[in-house]
């Protein structure tokens, strides 16, 4: 069993360790109590004591409070890192914070520094999701009145993208199944893949939309 600590250790049994046996048969019953405790109970007992901060139990109590919790997680090579922390996230503001910041962080620990998340603008006088711009494009385009800073607003539209190359750390679909239990209803995600591409003497970042979840 893992813990989340190197110096974690399991329960014992200290108050029947340091007891006096009056014979061989005491300390030999003793020994055998200590030894059952320890192979049998002891993993169990430690979960037990870390119920209200199950990231520092076992993995597989964080599996199960994570089931429970309705939080959808992968499974890999830093499945183990990953699942403790992203679970110790979760659970930091009583889901009250849920939403981009901890996509953010989500997505960091699946595809370290190869994703990026763009939340759109709308221009009000236009017809919804026609002409919606990203906040660098906004930046861009501000002498444009059209686009006029002042009143755009914010929308729950969000452009996610995740470079071509990178490592999936599982199927698409199941990376939907999965930001589907981490993302508030509000917001709508749209998937790109993100590719790099030759401009005039530069290189510039190209995106192209590949699902949407409605």
């Amino acid at each position: 069993m893992s813990l989340d600590f190197n110096n974690a250790e399991f329960p014992r049994l200290l108050p029947l360790e340091k007891s006096f046996a009056a014979d061989q048969v005491e300390a030999e019953l003793k020994q055998l109590f200590i030894d059952l405790f320890a192979e049998k109970l002891a993993a169990a007992v430690f979960d037990a004591n870390v119920l209200g901060a199950a990231h520092l139990g076992s993995l597989d109590l964080v599996r199960k409070s994570v089931n429970s919790d309705g939080l959808a997680l992968f499974q890999g090579d830093r499945e183990e890192a990953a699942t403790r922390y992203l679970y110790r996230a979760w659970k930091s503001g009583n889901v009250q914070g849920r939403g981009l910041h901890f996509l953010r962080t989500y997505l960091q620990m699946l595809y370290p520094n190869t994703w990026s998340i763009e939340q759109m603008w709308q221009n009000p006088s236009m017809a919804y999701t026609s002409g919606m711009l990203t906040t660098e494009e906004l930046n861009s385009t501000f002498l444009d009145p059209v686009y006029d800073r002042l009143v755009m607003v914010l929308t729950s539209r969000v452009k996610i993208a995740i470079d071509h190359d990178a490592p999936l750390a599982t199927s698409f679909q199941k990376m939907l199944i999965a930001l589907l239990s981490i993302l508030p209803a509000r917001i709508v995600p749209e998937f790109r893949a993100r590719a790099p591409v030759s401009i005039g003497t530069g290189v510039g970042i190209r995106s192209v939309a590949i699902a949407r979840l409605q």
